[in-house]
């Protein structure tokens, strides 16, 4: 399995873990760091899973004072949610 797949596949694994409610990326980030995927490999996994639909990026947006909002969570879509 390419190493893109496996780790788009762990991180579905993850996130199915928490359903449809909003998940800190702390909470992901940890495990999948863990499990030996680097930074790098999570972000682009995550940003392919946003562009598909797959899953909802939200956080990390600059206020009108430049700050980021650092509550950044995910979302898996509905029909993700579930195993399969």
């Amino acid at each position: 399995m390419p190493r893109h797949e496996e780790t788009r596949s762990a991180l579905l694994k993850i996130l199915r873990t928490f359903g449809e409610a909003p998940t800190g990326l702390f909470l992901i980030g940890v495990p999948m760091v863990d499990q030996g995927f680097s930074q790098d490999e999570i972000l682009n996994a995550l940003m392919s899973l946003d562009r598909e639909k797959a899953i909802e990026l939200g956080g990390l947006r600059r206020d009108r004072t430049g700050s980021c909002d650092q509550k950044a969570e995910v979302c898996l879509t509905t029909e993700l949610s579930s195993p399969g």
